[in-house]
C-alpha cells in the first residue's frame, strides 16, 4: 500500500481533558481524557477506545 498525502484540513489537538458528571461519586466528576494529545491528518480517522482513554489512528 502505498501512503500518499492529502490534501485538506489537519486538526491538533494538545492537553486535552474532558470530565462529566458521575452520579457514582455523589455530585463528582469522572475523568475520560487527562492531558491527551495527538494529530489527524486528513484522510485519517480517530477515535478514543476504551476505558484508558486509548488513542486509535487508522489512515485510509
Amino acid at each position: 500500500m502505498t501512503n500518499t498525502r492529502q490534501t485538506g484540513l489537519a486538526v491538533a489537538a494538545e492537553g486535552v481533558t474532558v470530565s462529566v458528571p458521575d452520579p457514582k461519586a455523589g455530585g463528582g466528576r469522572k475523568t475520560l481524557l487527562d492531558d491527551v494529545s495527538f494529530r489527524v491528518e486528513p484522510g485519517e480517522f480517530v477515535c478514543v477506545l476504551g476505558p484508558s482513554g486509548a488513542l486509535a489512528r487508522h489512515s485510509y
